[in-house]
This record gives C-alpha cells, structure tokens and sequence, in this order.
C-alpha cells in the first residue's frame, strides 16, 4: 500500500510540474507574439511613420500626378523637376492661354490664377519644386504636400569624363647581319693549287615581339561592372532575436522543470 501511494505521490507531482511547465511555456510564446506583431513606424517616431506614405508615393514606379491650385486671385508661378519624365495633364495649358505652360522632359514650368489647377503626370520622384507669387495648394497624388520641403532647384548633373586611349607603338624587327668568309687559295710545290671553299653562314634575323595594347574600361563600364545588392535584413535580424530569446527562455523552464521535480521528489 505504501508504494502505492509513493508512486501515486509521485505521479501527482510531475503532472504538477508538467502542468506549470505547459502555462510558462503559453504565456512566454503570447508575450513573444505580441512583441513582434507591434505597429512599426519609419525612423522610430509617429512622425516618421505619417510621412512615409507621401515617400512612397513619391517613388512608385506607376505614373504619379502632382497638381498646382491658386488659392487666391493672385497669379501661382511654379516649376517642378522630376528624375524621370514629366507630361502635362487635363489642367494643363500649353497653348490657347496669356501665359502657357512649358513641358521640357523631366521639367514642367507655368503659372496659374483665380482657383486654377494644373496638373501634370511624372514617373520616378520630385527632385526640385519652387512655387512663388499668390496662395497656392500642391497635392501629389491627391496627397497635400508642402512645397518648402523640396529643393528649390534640381542638382546638376554632370557626366563623368571618359578616358582617352593612347595608341602603343610597335618596335620594328632589326635584322642582325653576319659576316661570310672568304676562300683562299693555298700554293703547293707543284703547280697545282687547291681552292678550299668555305661554306657561307645564313644571316640570322632576330625578331623583337610587339607589345599588345591594353584598353582599360571606361568609367561607365567601371560603374556597370560594380553592383550592390540591396535587401532588408531587419526583418531576419528581428527573426533571430526571437529564436534567441525563446531558446533561452525554454532552457529556464527546463531547468525549473528539473529543480520542481527534484524538489517533489524530496517532499515524498
């Protein structure tokens, strides 16, 4: 009877631990989860993260609008630069009009007055955007903007100088003559003689190897040559922190698991 209970005791006490270990082990994966399905925003600040729509869409690959409302009776001068191109849109006035809009690839330029709009549709991003004389209202893709936040004019671009190949020259081959003998006649006491020829050495030409011109690659090429791969490593960053954390948290609970069950061990 007494093993009986013994083994009762003891069968009560690891579905005591086992019990414990299950809930710790619920509560740290609900807290885990919670952390990481937290709002996140850009730059760490709710500011940030409001002005992160406006970025993106900014920078989207799809046609963009951006459109110019005077807000008053007094004329709206404007001029926008963007890093792909730029066409005028239904508000736009090229032509019919005092003073007409002007569209020139990637720079769109023009006024607007009494509650006017002009609008236009761009691809890339805004680089330069400087509006001046009456109220006015910019809005890019439907979005209100403030014209102060953008550079006023557009950086220059300038294009890197290409480098000029210098032709090498050949060494011309020399040719290296060598000297031929001449037969002499020896005399004998008796009137004949004996002519011994001597046989003639061909000239030899050494001829010296030409060196290869070398082109080196332009610094376009240079630039095409090097890539970046760009990928967001937040994401897997924050994946192992937490891989990390619940394999630590698990080893506490296996090390409380053990220090239970000895301790309900003791107890019976």
């Amino acid at each position: 009877m007494q093993e009986q209970q013994a083994e009762r005791r003891d069968d009560r006490s690891w579905w005591r631990v086992g019990c414990v270990s299950v809930v710790a082990l619920c509560l740290l994966g609900a807290g885990l989860a919670a952390a990481s399905g937290g709002p996140a925003t850009a730059g760490g600040s709710p500011a940030a993260a409001a002005d992160a729509p406006t970025q993106q869409q900014l920078q989207q690959s799809t046609p963009n609008t951006v459109a110019i409302r005077s807000t008053g009776e007094e004329r709206v001068f404007y001029t926008i630069s963007v890093s792909g191109n730029i066409e005028p849109g239904p508000g736009a006035d090229l032509t019919g009009a005092d003073q007409p809009d002007t569209v020139d690839g990637a720079t769109a330029s023009g006024s607007t007055a009494l509650n006017g709009v002009d609008n236009f549709t761009f691809r890339g991003r805004i680089t330069a955007l400087n509006v001046s004389g009456g109220p006015a209202e910019v809005s890019v893709n439907g979005t209100p903007v403030d014209p102060a936040t953008f550079p006023q004019s557009a950086p220059p671009t300038t294009a890197p100088p290409t480098p000029t190949r210098t032709p090498t020259s050949t060494p011309t081959p020399t040719a290296t003559a060598t000297p031929t003998a001449t037969p002499t006649a020896t005399a004998t006491p008796t009137a004949t003689s004996t002519a011994t020829p001597t046989p003639d050495t061909p000239s030899t030409t050494t001829a010296t190897p030409s060196a290869t011109p070398t082109a080196s690659p332009t610094a376009s090429e240079a630039a095409n040559a090097t890539t970046q791969p760009q990928g967001e490593s937040g994401g897997i960053l924050d994946w192992l922190g937490s891989i990390s954390l619940f394999t630590i948290a698990g080893t506490l609970l296996l090390v409380v698991f053990a220090i239970l069950a000895l301790v309900a061990r003791y107890n019976d």
